[in-house]
């Protein structure tokens, strides 16, 4: 199956601004629209936090049945990363970011687990 990302890039590259967290995270097949979105978020968060966007999971992971990653609808993004004063903006770059590009943001800082923010497409 090939790479379906929106991008311009390489299958394998990810947008500027942006890292995996470990090379398990995996990106390839990602849905458009939420591949895309990670170019501005990416160049914004690097330009507002002084680093990368870090993606924790992608199409990789175990997750629920219901869940949107094994279809690459859906990536987790670090938040363990900021101060705990920058979390609100981060949320509200993504609230905007998540409205341009048909998207959904879950704050998912208070389940069981490593906190992050979980984004997907909406259908």
């Amino acid at each position: 199956m090939p790479e379906t990302n929106g991008s311009p890039l390489a299958p394998g590259q990810i947008p500027p601004g942006v890292e995996k967290a470990s090379p398990v995270v995996d990106l390839s097949g990602i849905e458009a629209n939420l591949f895309a979105a990670l170019t501005p978020l990416g160049l914004v968060h690097l330009h507002l936090f002084n680093e990368p966007l870090t993606v924790t999971s992608g199409r990789d992971s175990v997750h629920v049945p219901s869940s949107k990653h094994g279809r690459g609808m859906a990536v987790d993004l670090r938040i363990t990363d900021k101060r705990p004063e920058d979390i609100p903006c981060f949320l509200l770059i993504l609230r905007v970011m998540c409205a341009r590009f048909g998207l959904a943001c879950f704050d998912e800082s208070y389940l069981p687990g490593e906190p992050h923010i979980h984004l997907e497409r909406c259908e």
